[in-house]
C-alpha cells in the first residue's frame, strides 16, 4: 500500500473533507482517504480531537460504523487500496451497492457491473452467506450422502457439465430456449445473465454469462473455472445427446432428469368486471436464483403396536450390549445428573451451564449408539444437538470471563 502523505494544514484538510462530503455521489473513496488521513496523521495533533472517530462525530455526525464503512471502501476499491482514485472497474456502482460489495469475496465483486441493482447484488450476498454458513461437518456428509447424486458425479467430471445440467433442471423456461435457440442466445438474453445454482457436495456456483465466455464461481471454495462459448454449446449437446431424438423440449427434459417437466401453478382469475388482460412481463432478472418448494407438512401415519410385540422387534433389530446402552442413556432424559467435579463447582457453578453440558453428553451418547445403528436421521439430529450446546456452554465461558475481567 501506499504511504499516505498530506501536506495541507488543519483548516483547509477539514474544509476538503466537508466539500467531499457534499459532493458526487462517488466521492466516498476520496472520504475514506480522507478520514484514514485523520486516523493515520498527526493532523488532529493540535486540535481539540483525541481520536479521528471524535472528530468525524463531532464536525460531521458520521458514526463510527459510518467512518468505518468509508475506510473499508477505500481500502477495497481505490487504486492500489490507499488512494483517493477509484478503481475503474467499479465507477458507476455508487455507495450502496460497494457497502453491500464489502462482504463478497473478490472473486465475484470482480464479475460485477454497474447495471446490477442493489437488490441483486443483496441476492447474491445472502447466497453466499447462505452457503458459507455450512460446517466442514455438514459439507462431509452432504459429500458421502450424495456420490451417486446425477449432478454431483456429473460435476465431479467436468463444472461446466454439472452447472448446465442444473440451470436446465432448475429454469424449465431456459431449458425449453436451449432446446429450440443459440445456446448463447438461450442462456443469456440480457448482458452479464447470472444463474445461481447448486450442486450437494460440490458447493453453490454462480454462472457468469459474459460477452465471450461464461465464468462459473463456486461460493463456498471461490475457485473460479472459465470456459468459452464453443465449449458451453459442446458440453450442451454431450449432455442432451440421449434426448436428441425429442420433438419437444418437455420431452427432452423428461428423458435428462427422468421426472415431468415442471408445471406452473395455475390460480384461477377472479374478475368482478371485464378488464383487458395486461400481457405478461419479460423475465429480466439479472439474477436468477431456484425458487425455494414450499414446505409440505406430512401426517405421520398412526400405527398401533402391542408393547410385547414392540419389545420382540427391538429386540431383533438390536443387539442385547447395544440395547443395554441405549436404555443407560434414556435414563439420562429422566433426570439431572451433575457430572461437574466439586472442585470445579467455583468456576462452573453456573446450573445453565450445567444443564447444557449434560445435554451435550447426552447427545454425544446417543449419537455413538446411533452410528451402530446406522440410523442417519438421528445421528445428524444429535451431531446438531451437540454442535448447538458446545456453542451455548462456550458463550457462557466467554461471558463469565468477560464480567470476571
Amino acid at each position: 500500500m501506499n504511504e499516505i502523505v498530506y501536506q495541507k494544514g488543519y483548516e483547509e484538510y477539514r474544509a476538503e473533507l466537508g466539500a467531499e462530503l457534499a459532493s458526487a455521489s462517488e466521492s466516498f473513496v476520496r472520504i475514506g482517504y480522507l478520514l484514514k488521513v485523520a486516523r493515520d496523521t498527526d493532523i488532529l495533533k493540535y486540535t481539540a480531537y483525541t481520536t479521528y472517530v471524535e472528530f468525524a462525530k463531532a464536525e460531521y455526525g458520521l458514526e463510527k460504523t459510518q467512518v468505518s464503512r468509508f475506510i473499508r471502501i477505500n481500502d477495497r476499491f481505490s487504486e492500489g487500496g490507499n488512494s483517493m482514485e477509484l478503481k475503474d472497474e467499479y465507477k458507476g456502482f455508487g455507495t450502496r451497492k460497494l457497502g453491500v460489495m464489502l462482504t463478497l469475496p473478490e472473486e465475484i465483486t470482480e464479475e460485477l457491473s454497474p447495471e446490477y441493482t442493489v437488490e441483486d447484488i443483496e441476492t447474491i450476498q445472502k447466497e453466499v452467506k447462505e452457503e458459507q454458513n455450512i460446517t466442514p461437518l455438514e459439507d462431509y456428509i452432504e459429500k458421502v450422502e450424495n456420490e451417486n447424486n446425477p449432478s454431483t458425479k456429473i460435476a465431479q467430471d467436468d463444472i461446466l457439465s454439472g452447472a448446465l445440467y442444473e440451470i436446465g433442471k432448475n429454469y424449465p423456461e431456459t431449458l425449453k430456449d436451449l432446446f429450440d435457440k443459440d445456446i448463447k442466445e438461450a442462456l443469456s438474453p440480457i448482458a452479464d445473465q447470472m444463474y445461481i445454482v447448486r450442486i450437494p457436495g460440490i458447493g453453490k456456483l454462480m454462472i457468469i454469462c459474459k460477452e465471450t465466455e461464461i465464468h462459473i464461481i463456486n461460493a463456498r471454495t471461490n475457485e473460479k473455472a472459465i470456459r468459452t462459448w464453443s465449449e458451453v454449446s459442446d458440453a450442451w449437446q454431450q449432455l442432451g445427446s440421449d434426448g436428441e431424438f425429442c420433438s419437444t423440449a418437455e420431452e427432452f427434459y423428461e428423458k435428462l432428469y427422468g421426472e415431468p417437466f415442471p408445471k406452473k401453478e395455475e390460480v384461477a382469475p377472479v374478475q368482478l368486471e371485464k378488464k383487458e388482460t395486461p400481457k405478461p412481463k419479460a423475465d429480466n432478472k439479472k439474477v436468477k436464483t431456484p425458487e425455494k418448494p414450499k414446505p409440505v407438512k406430512k401426517e405421520e401415519p398412526k400405527v398401533e403396536v402391542k408393547e410385547d410385540v414392540e419389545e420382540e422387534l427391538k429386540a431383533e433389530m438390536m443387539p442385547e450390549e447395544t440395547k443395554e446402552e441405549l436404555e443407560e442413556v434414556e435414563k439420562l432424559d429422566e433426570e439431572t445428573v451433575e457430572v461437574i467435579h466439586p472442585e470445579e463447582k467455583s468456576v462452573f457453578d453456573d446450573e445453565e451451564f450445567i444443564t447444557a453440558y449434560n445435554e451435550w453428553l447426552k447427545a454425544n451418547d446417543k449419537y455413538i449408539l446411533n452410528v451402530r445403528k446406522r440410523d442417519m436421521s438421528d445421528i445428524l439430529t444429535n451431531i446438531h444437538i451437540s454442535i448447538a450446546k458446545a456453542e451455548q456452554m462456550r458463550n457462557l465461558i466467554l461471558h463469565k470471563d468477560q464480567e470476571e475481567g
